[in-house]
């Protein structure tokens, strides 16, 4: 005998799950365990919610145990590859980690594919390209993606992908500190004149950097900015 399913069950279930997500994001009682079960033994679970429990699971295990952060982005690097969302941050990962770049790259090139306007695609490219030693074709390959792509829209976040690249490879490039520079003179917080300042840095302008790093000392408000910033003066100075 076939179980007949009523629209009003199907909301029940849809309501169940929901309320698992709401309990996950509760940081103050979070319940994984609920999600992964429904995950593991629901037979009546659909794609969508599939990818979306999946997906939930990899965000909450991200800064609490890297085991498990990894083995749900595997499964949804495997499952799902059109989730870019996640699985373009598990490229990073994997490639600032200098793990498992076949799986780095795959999706790298997937990206590429799908999101050629997305400045996640130079970017993961940019990564790619320097762990091969070739840190200069990865920003002209960058350079020439926002020529094509970006005359249109300013966008800083294409600015922050270019500079962060700069950055994780110590790469001194005038055009990554244009960017800083405008982006601080958009929008003035810590966050951007510590970029600005390691690019001054890495572009042999100690003093500078020494300068911007200065002035965050009045917008700091935690005991872990002020020590950040405190080992970035001295570094610099030296």
């Amino acid at each position: 005998m076939i179980k007949a399913t009523s629209k009003n069950d199907t909301l029940l279930h849809d309501a169940d799950l929901s309320l698992g997500f709401a309990k996950i994001r509760n940081r103050q009682s979070p319940n994984p365990s609920y999600l992964e079960d429904k995950l593991n033994n629901d037979k009546n679970l659909n794609d969508y919610w599939k990818e979306n429990i999946i997906s939930e699971l990899i965000g909450y295990y991200k800064n609490i145990n890297i085991d498990t952060y990894e083995y749900y982005c595997y499964e949804l690097e495997k499952k799902y590859p059109m989730n870019f969302y996640w699985n373009r941050q598990f490229a990073l990962y994997l490639y600032e980690n200098n793990k498992d770049l076949e799986t780095a790259i795959r999706i790298t090139n997937n990206m590429a594919e799908h999101n050629k306007l997305d400045h996640w695609t130079p970017f993961l490219q940019g990564h790619q390209l320097a762990l091969q030693g070739k840190k200069e074709e990865a920003f002209q390959n960058f350079d020439n993606w926002l020529i094509k792509y970006s005359q249109t829209e300013e966008n800083p976040n294409r600015y922050y992908k270019y500079i962060d690249l700069a950055v994780s490879y110590k790469f001194g490039l005038n055009k990554a500190l244009e960017y800083a520079i405008k982006i601080e003179n958009n929008v003035s917080s810590i966050y951007n004149k510590k970029l600005l300042a390691q690019l001054f840095y890495l572009t042999n302008q100690q003093d500078k950097a020494v300068e911007i790093l200065k002035e965050t000392i009045p917008l700091i408000e935690t005991v872990k900015e002020k020590k950040e910033i405190d080992k970035m003066i001295e570094e610099y100075s030296n």
